[in-house]
């Protein structure tokens, strides 16, 4: 007699490959895609925030080097006397972006350089005020 044995029985389900399917990319593309919707406009407005705020800071510095220049030069505070990027470029550390005639650019948008004005008056940056009109372009808090 034969010895009957069964043979042995095959795995009836198919082995699956190792991987991720398409659905399970597309749900993880979608959530990174929220993801950054939710934090870009935020990361945008901070880096507005900083730029301004180094505008603010370089026009400071501007005033103190306009007032340096005017104590060195015996020039009153109160004078019309106008003052260029060759005058305050001693009292200044200037930075990679600064053009020799005209200074530094505004951080905000590289192509406006500053307006240093008369020694009585407050250095200005068109893109700073035209953008933030605060009135008083030294005011910190007000960014």
């Amino acid at each position: 007699m034969h010895n009957l044995t069964p043979a042995p029985r095959k795995n009836v389900r198919p082995r699956h490959a190792a991987g991720f399917t398409l659905v399970e990319i597309m749900i993880v593309v979608l959530v990174i895609g929220v993801l950054l919707n939710i934090a870009l406009p935020s990361l945008v407005s901070a880096r507005d925030r900083s730029q301004a705020r180094s505008c603010v800071k370089n026009m400071n510095d501007f005033m103190v080097a306009k007032e340096q220049y005017a104590m060195d030069g015996k020039i009153a505070a109160n004078s019309a006397t106008s003052v260029t990027w060759a005058n305050l470029s001693p009292y200044v550390r200037s930075s990679p972006n600064t053009s020799v005639t005209l200074g530094p650019t505004c951080p905000s948008s590289r192509t406006n350089y500053y307006n240093f004005n008369p020694i009585s008056l407050v250095p200005t940056c068109s893109y700073y005020q035209s953008t933030y009109n605060a009135g008083n372009p030294l005011a910190l808090h007000t960014l």
